[in-house]
């Protein structure tokens, strides 16, 4: 939970002169950019990390990657839109990696042109584009990693085998690249603080083989993947993840190499609060307590949530926080049936919960608002209020 009192947290409960909580239009969402820029500055004071590029697509709000890039934060960008979005910020091109390892040629030119001269990649079609647009540039190569402990493993799409990363950094040398180093993502939401052990590890046995051929490799990117703080199931501190990870690193390399981490999550699911409006409630033949809100999984971007993936805190502003509660079957406004968030424990809410009753869905600004459909149902999605 993040610490109060914040701007969030003020915002969200800012009283009338009568000592009852601002009515504002639902649904919406707010931002605290200072509760992610805090969460920012603790990764770097505990991880020894000589880059970190955020990844973009969790919050893409340019408040947000202004105040990061004023710390000292580059950025993972996955698109040449992406790219210009974080140029437009006053981000210079070399302070950003372009990390999705599946380009067309016009893409790789396009980020190319744009300035763009560190890449991600996982396969020869990408390496050879690269040399030819962007000759001379740093390429880092993904390797295919399992996520066991991850609400998402992520090692189906992306990533290559250590054979074929050796092959690769051998290609790029010739090719006139920089082969610079190696990528992995251990899963997303990760809970178990040794996730990084195993692909640490297989990273060393390639650097190692690669020094053998005369290529120096620079740097560990280490991914994403930690969980960050709130949701209904904490994962654990940041203290045993860094301190885990550091272990692992010192292990494997005699000489520590230069780190870098992509964080997303850990920076802004804390940032983000939803703010939406009870439609009804109503005792379905399932014998459930079904609660329509006006925005959730479509609206709000919810995404994460409606299969019981993420699981996030809610409460009822309009209620005593001792009030009883009963179980609830939470559900969007629009007529799909997965617009609603599932939980492996249920949601609860007040009993006396009623239309016209505002529910604040916390921990939501990982991403949730560039999840958001357009105009499904005649709904457009909930504006975003940044603090």
């Amino acid at each position: 939970m993040p610490p109060t009192p914040t701007a969030l947290h003020d915002f969200l409960h800012a009283p009338t002169p009568a000592g009852e909580f601002i009515a504002r239009p639902t649904p919406y969402t707010a931002f605290d950019v200072a509760i992610a820029v805090s969460a920012y500055r603790d990764l770097v004071r505990q991880l020894p990390l000589d880059e970190t590029w955020f990844a973009l697509k969790a919050a893409p709000l340019t408040p947000l990657v202004r105040a990061l890039h004023a710390e000292g934060c580059g950025f993972d960008v996955a698109s040449v839109p992406e790219i210009d979005q974080v140029l437009a910020a006053g981000v210079p091109a070399g302070q950003l990696s372009y990390g999705n390892p599946v380009r067309s040629r016009e893409e790789v030119h396009a980020a190319a042109d744009r300035g763009i001269r560190t890449w991600v990649v996982d396969h020869d079609d990408d390496l050879q584009r690269i040399a030819v647009a962007a000759p001379g540039s740093r390429v880092v190569f993904r390797l295919a990693v399992q996520g066991a402990g991850a609400d998402w493993p992520l090692s189906q799409r992306f990533g290559t085998s250590t054979d074929q990363a050796v092959h690769l950094a051998r290609s790029a040398a010739r090719a006139g690249l920089r082969p610079a180093g190696l990528a992995w993502h251990v899963g997303s939401l990760q809970r178990d603080t040794n996730a990084w052990d195993r692909p640490l590890g297989e990273a060393a046995a390639v650097w190692s083989t690669l020094a053998d051929d005369g290529i120096d490799l620079e740097l560990l990117d280490l991914g994403g993947g930690l969980a960050g703080p709130g949701y209904r199931h904490p994962a654990p501190p940041l203290a045993d993840f860094a301190a885990a990870i550091t272990r692992a690193v010192d292990r494997h390399f005699p000489t520590r190499p230069r780190l870098v981490a992509e964080p997303g999550r850990s920076l802004v699911a804390a940032a983000g609060a939803s703010v939406v409006s009870v439609k009804a409630v109503l005792e379905r033949t399932d014998g459930a307590r079904h609660v329509f809100v006006d925005g959730l999984v479509f609206g709000l971007g919810l995404i994460e949530g409606m299969d019981g993936s993420v699981e996030y805190r809610i409460t009822a502003p309009d209620h005593h926080p001792d009030a009883p509660t009963a179980d609830i079957l939470l559900q969007g406004p629009t007529c799909d049936s997965v617009d609603q968030l599932k939980a492996k424990t249920p949601y609860t809410a007040p009993l006396d919960l009623k239309a016209g009753d505002r529910l604040i869905i916390h921990d939501c600004g990982a991403y949730s608002f560039s999840y958001a459909a357009q105009n499904f149902n005649g709904w457009t999605p909930a504006p975003v209020v940044v603090l």
